[in-house]
């Protein structure tokens, strides 16, 4: 498993070439973390994917896409253990964003 985060433009269709990439691809998604920002222009993202290809091979077509901004990998893959017992990293993104709000 891998955790990708992405900066996205808030566009008519934007999140839709995201997911169709990783799908075509050949990467399974097991958890998406969207927040837009204060000026409705960007979208945060923050997907975690598993697949049996490389992930340079998805990494690659998504930066290709016009409304990627910026991309970055974590570059440990997550333990799945870890992960299926509720230590999910992304969670403590989303406690993050319900205390601020």
């Amino acid at each position: 498993m891998s955790v990708i985060k992405m900066q996205v433009m808030q566009q008519p269709g934007s999140l839709e070439r995201v997911l169709r990439v990783i799908r075509h691809r050949g990467f399974n998604l097991l958890d998406l973390t969207v927040n837009g920002s204060l000026d409705n222009q960007i979208f945060s993202l923050m997907v975690m994917v598993s697949g049996e290809r490389p992930l340079s091979f998805l990494t690659k077509q998504l930066k290709k896409l016009v409304d990627v901004n910026d991309l970055s990998v974590n570059e440990q893959a997550v333990n799945s253990q870890a992960f299926n017992a509720g230590n999910n990293p992304l969670n403590k993104l989303d406690s993050h964003y319900a205390n601020s709000a």
